[in-house]
């Protein structure tokens, strides 16, 4: 099973143990930040995204939280990846490969930009 299933609007995760690790796609990961047009807000380790342009929301599960999170605090792909491999154990390439699906998906969305 990939980390990250397709699960209403963004991704679902089955958690386990990760490792520490560096990754070359990791560190090619683009630089990004929220969109000013959306807000955020976590409740129980779940983020809600609502896209003030689009009238859209979306929900986030933890993993997907953590993820936003991170963005918020760097703009670095290299450090969302080792952020997240400290909590899950998944190998270095599916968690990168996940990782920038998942920012692909919200730079599709408008809800993150590219630096």
């Amino acid at each position: 099973m990939q980390p990250f299933d397709r699960c209403a609007t963004m991704w679902k995760v089955v958690p386990s143990r990760w490792t520490t690790f560096r990754s070359r796609r990791a560190r090619n990961c683009d630089a990004v930040r929220s969109s000013p047009h959306v807000l955020s807000a976590t409740i129980d380790g779940r983020t809600v995204l609502l896209d003030l342009q689009a009238g859209k929301y979306y929900g986030l599960d933890e993993v997907g939280s953590r993820i936003w999170e991170a963005i918020q605090h760097t703009a670095s792909g290299a450090e969302i990846v080792h952020e997240l491999a400290l909590t899950y154990d998944v190998p270095a390439d599916v968690l990168a490969a996940d990782a920038r699906r998942f920012v692909d998906d919200m730079k599709h969305r408008h809800l993150v930009v590219s630096l």
